[in-house]
């Protein structure tokens, strides 16, 4: 099974990403979502999806989802968030659902 790390897992390339694990439980597994600011469905997601790591770039966002997340998923935060996300070790294949900018 695909270990697969979202980048920009709350935008749309993100959220339709999802929508195929969702609905076919073969496609692979989120083991990293990454997004930049949007806590709450960032959250919501991690609930869901149970990575194994979650990234978020704006400290306001880790604030909101530290201590929040499911028993298990680690937090990391900072500027580099895609590029932890993108690196992970744990990943075999990466979804880039960020903006070509970032």
């Amino acid at each position: 099974m695909k270990r697969i790390a979202v980048l920009g897992s709350t935008g749309s390339i993100g959220t339709q990403t999802l929508d195929v694990l969702r609905s076919s439980k073969d496609a692979g597994r989120a083991v990293v979502l990454c997004a930049r600011a949007n806590a709450d469905l960032l959250l919501s997601q991690a609930e869901e999806f149970l990575p194994e790591l979650v990234c978020v770039e704006q400290e306001n966002a880790a604030r909101a989802l530290e201590g929040n997340l499911p028993a298990g998923v680690r937090l990391y935060c900072g500027e580099d968030a895609g590029v932890v996300a993108a690196a992970y070790a744990g990943a075999d294949t990466v979804i880039p659902g960020i903006a070509g900018f970032a």
